[in-house]
């Protein structure tokens, strides 16, 4: 998923719609489209398109996918599990990331407050959101932390190994160079070498989970 740009305009998914779909693009800092996301809803109770598993009730399946703006040419895409009802056991995101050939990539799991807090309480950062995620790469194990004030857009994301520097850094889009409603971008700030594919379809799910959002 090669996304160079040190800065990436990436739009909020909260209050998307998607019947049956739902499109927008994230764009270069100065508003230029990169990559079209596709926001696709299945229903409830039924099983993952890629094959993983179902769904159960009280749970919608929704996939979203990414494809480069200009080739047309597919990125990758991710399922998830979207709590419909209340309850901390129905809240927890459940979202695995595939190639394009349908290979597991990535899975994306919230992680409880208190395990998360004592595992990066070593980092230089003192700021922890209400929730925090765990993203697992496949096929090298690696772990990373997406991590902050997750309503409010005020994010990093970390790497196991080396908490103390983010590789992506995300805030709210008021500093976007582009004339958009700031409340519908945010700004991701992403370190040299870093594969954000994998983060911006992590964080796009996270968009969807109820009170992921500012009120």
């Amino acid at each position: 998923m090669p996304f160079q740009q040190s800065l990436i305009a990436l739009p909020t998914l909260n209050e998307a719609r998607a019947v049956p779909e739902y499109e927008c693009n994230i764009c270069q800092k100065t508003g230029t489209p990169i990559v079209r996301v596709t926001l696709t809803r299945f229903g409830d109770g039924v099983p993952d398109v890629a094959g993983g598993g179902s769904y159960g009730p009280g749970q919608t399946l929704e996939r979203i996918s990414l494809v480069a703006f200009k080739r047309a040419n597919a990125l990758g895409f991710c399922e998830l599990s979207v709590p419909t009802g209340g309850g901390s056991a129905t809240n927890q995101l459940k979202c695995n990331i595939y190639r394009t050939t349908g290979d597991l990539f990535a899975t994306v799991e919230e992680e409880p407050r208190g395990v998360v807090s004592s595992l990066l309480q070593s980092s230089s950062s003192s700021t922890f959101g209400s929730s925090s995620y765990l993203v697992t790469v496949v096929a090298t194990n690696s772990r990373f932390w997406i991590r902050g004030d997750i309503a409010n857009r005020n994010i990093t994301v970390v790497k196991e190994s080396d908490k103390s520097k983010p590789v992506i850094s995300i805030d709210p889009g008021e500093n976007l160079q582009f004339k958009e409603d700031s409340s519908c971008y945010y700004r991701l700030r992403v370190q040299p070498k870093t594969d954000a594919g994998v983060f911006i379809m992590a964080l796009l799910a996270i968009d969807r989970l109820p009170g992921s959002h500012r009120s």
